[in-house]
């Protein structure tokens, strides 16, 4: 099983332009913790846009997969791979201790896991609706309650909230200061964890149910490539 070329393409030319956005091509004049902080938060945003939107809003373009299971682990085993070779070295040039970067990491991996089984479920489908609904639910799970803070009449808990999803674990850990990871952070992570169990448990015998069914109702004559052009 190969893994996706032209998602390896397309994640690195984004990794890429990421760096040049929030990096640039010259150091600061001061090279100092300080000075490289926020260019890695900035560079953490861009990333974690590029996997929890970008990548979903690709895949659900694209025509209906045979093996959206298959299809979507190598999609996982890609996004990983490379967020984790790119920004865990950048902790280097930051005051932050390996468990706030472990948790930050932690939380966005969780992120895209539950991502992945949404673009997994919406690539069995040739329904646009369907597609647009997941799309949707992606972007939802991305922010988390950021939206519901900006117009809640009410306070809500502080950063990083249960259920608060990857952007806003981001905006509250990468910070410049460099204590380690309170109780809360920690309960934002069970709060990932328990989004991404809970969306592949409904997901993965859903997937598994519509492929039966959709054997059951496709002539023995008609080939498994002929799915795929569906649209």
């Amino acid at each position: 099983m190969p893994l996706p070329r032209g998602l390896i393409l397309l994640a690195s030319a984004w990794l890429f332009l990421s760096w040049l956005g929030s990096m640039g091509l010259h150091p600061p004049l001061i090279a100092a913790t300080s000075s490289y902080t926020p260019s890695v938060r900035f560079m953490m945003l861009s990333s974690a846009t590029g996997a929890l939107i970008a990548w979903p809003l690709v895949r659900l373009c694209q025509a209906p997969s045979t093996t959206p299971l298959r299809d979507t682990a190598l999609d996982l085993i890609v996004v990983l791979g490379m967020l984790n070779m790119v920004l865990w070295p950048l902790r280097l040039v930051t005051p932050w201790p390996p468990e706030r970067m472990a948790l930050i990491m932690f939380i966005l991996m969780l992120g895209i896991i539950a991502t992945g089984a949404i673009v997994a479920f919406a690539r069995t489908s040739t329904s646009h609706w369907t597609r647009s609904v997941s799309m949707l639910v992606c972007l939802l799970l991305a922010v988390g309650l950021m939206p519901w803070r900006w117009f809640a009449p009410i306070a809500l808990p502080p950063f990083p909230s249960v259920f608060g999803g990857p952007f806003e674990a981001i905006l509250a850990l990468a910070t410049p200061g460099g204590a380690p990871p309170m109780a809360r952070d920690w309960t934002a992570a069970e709060g990932a964890t328990a989004v991404a169990l809970f969306a592949w448990a409904v997901v993965l015998p859903s997937i598994v149910w519509l492929q039966r069914r959709r054997r059951r109702r496709l002539p023995a004559s008609e080939s498994a490539d002929t799915l795929v052009a569906w649209s």
